[in-house]
């Protein structure tokens, strides 16, 4: 018994594009559902701020993961840039 596999489906150029526009806005509501996930489970633990203090908004944690989200992207756009001069000199030799 054999298990066929498909060819990988060639996305058009406009598809790509949109898959693309929405890969990043996914990390970017992931990112947000992180910080909101970690407020709302301090709310039900805590018994909904009874004691009227509330943690800060942003933890320093939350801020080293926008570090960190920060460089991915830039590592990302260099990389993008780099590969597509690569693409260029390419042409030319």
């Amino acid at each position: 018994m054999s298990i066929e596999t498909s060819a990988p489906v060639a996305l058009s150029p406009l598809a790509a594009a949109l898959r693309k526009k929405i890969g990043w806005l996914r990390q970017i509501i992931r990112f947000a559902v992180i910080l909101w996930s970690g407020w709302i489970l301090y709310l039900i633990v805590a018994g909904h701020g009874a004691s009227g203090r509330h943690p800060p908004f942003v933890q320093p944690s939350d801020l080293l993961n926008a570090i960190f989200v920060t460089l991915l992207f830039s590592l990302a756009y260099i990389f993008k840039t780099a590969a597509e001069l690569a693409e260029d000199h390419a042409q030319i030799v």
